[in-house]
């Protein structure tokens, strides 16, 4: 009884004062939090979810009127939400993601303005508008197993009616970027905030960043990268070398710089530079974070690049490092 009751005592404690970045980190502090929402999720029915969506597409659609309007999907990634992003586009045009269960719509994301302006936020200039429309975002997000602080700047979070609705704000174009829609069970199925980290979540996290990038290059004018598998190692081996040695910075720890690992690895660059991201939960957060910076957004929509490659790790923490090396060749 007393351990139980300590138990609680601590479970309570992390609800009141939730930590970023940080999951509950001790299995008997997990088992406490079961103990106490046991008679919760017992009975615990689906949510029931209001209509929402983007655009044409919304919740609860079915899969095959889905592909009627957007065609087959061009490839498949994992999400943190322990599911698939089907990712649909034309040549990185109308890019929409979607997450099915049940062959029906239960997850949306879209950086295409034909999505975004009809998400009511369509015209908002700024963070304070979108508030004014939208109300007080969520400062808190808390799944089954965790409860953090959300810090991110530019993206809003909002839940209501069993949907979950994320506004990711580009201050530099003034307007919102992208949006996500999720059904609330969908979320729920993210049982950590980092969800379920592995090797195939990270290779996945790496295209879908790479999708991301040409998503925003081509809605912008700009031309496509292709690709570089290369150069993907190379990325792979400093994000690496971040999450093992717990240090963050373009200079390793043998003050190597990101061209001097280019070099080592025998790539031949005209013009070549690097970004890199930490603990955001996934690609789309941290491209929203890398487009809202001034440098990375440069090289994220330089012209003159021509290839990209991208390399995802976990650390023991399981936040992900992202490193993006792009280049231009000779």
């Amino acid at each position: 009884m007393k351990k139980l009751f300590a138990f609680i005592i601590l479970a309570v404690l992390f609800f009141i004062y939730p930590f970023p970045f940080t999951t509950l980190p001790d299995d008997w502090t997990l088992t406490a939090k079961d103990q106490i929402r046991t008679h919760v999720h017992k009975d615990k029915k689906k949510v029931a979810v209001k209509s929402a969506g983007l655009g044409a597409i919304h919740l609860n659609m079915p899969r095959k009127d889905v592909e009627k309007q957007l065609g087959k999907h061009q490839s498949v990634r994992r999400n943190p939400y322990n599911s698939l992003w089907y990712v649909y586009h034309q040549n990185y045009r109308q890019f929409v993601l979607l997450g099915y269960s049940h062959n029906r719509v239960a997850a949306i994301y879209s950086n295409s303005p034909q999505y975004i302006d009809n998400s009511g936020v369509g015209t908002a200039s700024t963070l304070a508008e979108i508030k004014k429309k939208k109300g007080q975002p969520l400062m808190i997000e808390e799944g089954e197993n965790y409860r953090i602080r959300l810090d991110e700047k530019y993206i809003l979070n909002y839940a209501a009616d069993g949907v979950r609705t994320t506004y990711f704000y580009d201050h530099f174009d003034r307007s919102v970027d992208a949006v996500m829609v999720l059904s609330e069970d969908y979320f729920q199925q993210k049982k950590r905030f980092y969800g379920d980290p592995s090797q195939t979540l990270a290779r996945s996290y790496e295209r879908l960043d790479f999708e991301l990038v040409n998503a925003s290059r081509v809605k912008r004018g700009l031309p496509a990268l292709i690709y570089h598998d290369k150069l993907s190692h190379t990325a792979l081996k400093h994000s690496r070398n971040m999450a093992d040695k717990q240090f963050f910075s373009h200079i390793d720890l043998k003050q190597l710089s990101p061209f001097d690992r280019m070099t080592a690895d025998g790539i031949v660059y005209s013009r070549a530079g690097e970004n890199l991201a930490a603990g955001q939960v996934s690609p789309l957060e941290a491209h929203n974070g890398l487009m809202n910076s001034k440098g990375h957004r440069t090289n994220i929509l330089l012209q003159e690049y021509r290839q990209l490659g991208v390399g995802v790790a976990f650390n023991e923490e399981n936040m992900p490092y992202y490193t993006e090396n792009y280049m231009t060749g000779k």
